[in-house]
């Protein structure tokens, strides 16, 4: 493994030698397993908040001891008769059981596995019209126990079943999050067939290596006795008493070191029967990582192409699960020759994302102590938090949903299209002279707050390839607000390295939140609002668009409009 790890990294290769070198004489393995936060942080605050958050390193050994546990409720969720289990979460509740259920399911004879973490309204409708209620589980998962979103979906979804079954509903109901949490409590008042109550110090975007990760597996019928056992394997490597370079250790190196040459752009490549796993790699690192003005940039669902159409920022990670497909092959050889660095890791199934959940969490924790990053926080997630509760807040006390234009200031961009009411970007600025702010280490993240929903999806996709063949700058793409929870931190946090695009849409129904004074409709809208303004206050480039009613004639203003601004450049 080690041996594919380190094959062909270039001009890296000395760094990472050295680095390794000094790894072993520094004990870096046996202060991590020590719990030392002097790794990361000097000042106690930080110290404080590292050491909770380490309880991810010997997980493996409490969920062993939970796995029958979780075999027995598995069956009986299924002796129930559930036809589905949903999912209601948000970041670290979500991704990982997203890629559960891309990868393994449906399971025959189980529960299938729907993951909502989407406060588009079109998006929970779309939901609910595709399950049979009273066959349904509900799992509600947020470490916290006060997501606004996980609770939100929570409210509305209690409140349809107790229309259906009354004093019973909460048997339709299991909760996973921390000791002490409102979570908990409300779990016990209403009556929940299950509470998971998960270990306080394992973080949330580490948590697929808990309750939060294999429970949703378990509901759904796969096997989290063997996912478990390939955890315990990747753990037992990187405990080794020798202080050896273990796979996760020299995978962290290289990433940090990468990042000290320029190469910050971290390109994941995925065999496509586990592609979907790059979604939970990106939170990892971007959320870890992306702060202080330091960070390493997930590139993932790019697709491959020339070596010319790369800048020299690129590291590229292989991740092969069974076997290499031709196609990527030829095209990652064809880039190694030309001189980008890539790593190649080998997968024996798709179990052996067990292994990958535990290496990639160890790397982040190694190459956040090597650019000295705490990698255990979220320090600017929650500004864009506050800009929504305030737009939130202007509902509750004028009645009305406020005017966004006014709340854009700064170097964010606003126009508006569809309809007669079309506003063309010009008036504003030229979006070309936008584009033209790209420097030679940027990237462009394109987020949209809209359904996901594949022709949606294919469409924005094609813009991102579109923009990455004509400014050869590396791209990001993300749903809203998703992304809010995963490479929003970086974003803000991160490098001022990123030229954002959001985009937001009128949608076509909504959805009332049982006790708010906001529906989802504006709960979607103040979080696209919220997030420009929290951006604008980092002094970020953003540009964002509105689309208006019908959203695929407005977005083909929107495609009309960049391909002549990218025909200016």
């Amino acid at each position: 493994m080690i041996q594919n790890q380190t094959n062909a990294l270039g001009s890296l290769q000395d760094a990472v030698d050295l680095a390794c070198r000094e790894f072993e004489s520094s004990h870096v393995l046996k202060r991590l397993w020590a719990k030392d936060a002097t790794l990361w942080k000097e000042d106690p605050a930080h110290q404080k908040v590292i050491q909770n958050r380490l309880g991810w390193l010997a997980s493996a050994d409490w969920l062993m001891e939970k796995v029958d546990e979780l075999e027995k409720f598995a069956r009986e969720i299924k002796e129930a008769g559930f036809q589905h289990a949903v999912l209601l979460g948000m970041g670290g509740s979500s991704l990982a059981p997203e890629v559960f259920c891309r990868t393994f399911g449906p399971v025959a004879d189980a529960p299938e596995l729907i993951v909502l973490d989407s406060t588009d309204p079109d998006q929970i409708l779309y939901v609910e019209k595709n399950i049979q209620l009273e066959k349904t589980l509900f799992i509600v998962s947020t470490k916290s126990g006060t997501t606004l979103e996980t609770l939100s979906f929570f409210n509305y979804f209690f409140e349809k079943m107790k229309q259906k079954k009354r004093s019973k509903a909460g048997e339709n109901f299991v909760a996973i999050t921390d000791p002490g949490t409102p979570l908990e409590k409300t779990s016990h008042e209403l009556a929940f067939r299950r509470a998971f109550i998960n270990p306080a110090d394992v973080g949330g975007r580490f948590s697929v290596l808990s309750y939060f990760g294999m429970v949703p597996l378990a509901v759904m019928g796969a096997s989290p006795r063997e996912m478990i056992a390939r955890i315990k394997r990747e753990r037992d490597r990187s405990r080794d008493n020798s202080n050896s370079i273990c796979p996760g250790a020299l995978l962290g190196i290289t990433m940090a070191e990468a990042v000290k040459q320029g190469k910050d752009k971290l390109t994941i490549v995925m065999s496509p029967s586990i592609h979907s796993y790059g979604l939970w790699i990106e939170q990892l690192l971007a959320e870890s990582l992306g702060k202080e003005g330091k960070g390493i940039v997930p590139i993932f669902g790019e697709p491959l192409t020339k070596p010319d159409q790369y800048k020299n920022n690129r590291l590229f990670v292989y991740l092969i699960s069974d076997k290499e497909e031709h196609d990527i092959k030829q095209k990652l050889e064809i880039l190694q020759q030309a001189g980008h660095p890539v790593i190649k890791i080998h997968l024996s199934d798709a179990y052996d994302l067990g292994e990958q959940f535990y290496r990639w969490s160890f790397a982040t924790a190694i190459a956040g102590a090597k650019l000295k990053i705490n990698p255990f926080d979220e320090p600017n997630v929650q500004e864009a938090k506050n800009w929504t509760n305030s737009f939130l807040e202007e509902v509750k006390n004028h009645g009305k949903f406020p005017d966004a234009e006014r709340h854009i200031q700064g170097k964010v961009v606003y126009g508006t299209f569809g309809a007669a009411t079309c506003k063309k970007m010009g008036q504003l600025l030229e979006l070309a002279s936008f584009l033209k702010l790209l420097t030679e280490d940027d990237y462009i993240s394109l987020c949209a707050y809209f359904p996901y929903q594949k022709r949606i999806e294919e469409r924005l996709q094609q813009l991102r390839f579109k923009l990455q063949s004509a400014t050869k700058a590396a791209t990001m793409f993300g749903f809203g607000p998703r992304y809010l929870h995963s490479t929003g931190q970086l974003h803000k946090g991160g490098p001022n390295s990123c030229l954002m695009i959001l985009m937001t849409a009128d949608t076509a129904r909504d959805a009332p939140i049982p006790g708010q004074f906001f529906s989802f409709r504006q709960l979607e809208y103040a979080q696209a609002v919220g997030d420009s303004q929290a951006l604008d206050a980092k002094d970020r480039r953003v540009v964002r668009f509105h689309l208006q009613q019908p959203i695929e004639k407005a977005f083909s203003e929107v495609e009309q409009l960049f391909a002549q601004a990218l025909s200016k450049l």
